[in-house]
């Protein structure tokens, strides 16, 4: 079974610890996924978003790297 536990625009400043403004940035962006309107509120799924943080972990590890 899939993980289809939904999070809120709080519930992505909590697990990334970033602003509501930062969030609006990143799915501006592309580094975060566009969420979908249930209701008020903008819904993303978790796993969706851990993806993300997986990969930007993954591209700065990449330009570490690069420096070292």
């Amino acid at each position: 079974m899939t993980d289809r536990k939904m999070i809120n625009t709080e519930g992505v400043r909590e697990l990334l610890g970033i602003s509501k403004n930062t969030v609006t940035a990143w799915v501006r962006m592309g580094k975060l996924p566009s969420p979908v309107k249930i209701g008020a509120e903008n819904k993303w799924r978790e796993a969706d978003v851990l993806a993300c943080l997986d990969m930007l972990f993954q591209k700065a590890k990449k330009n570490v790297r690069k420096v070292a």
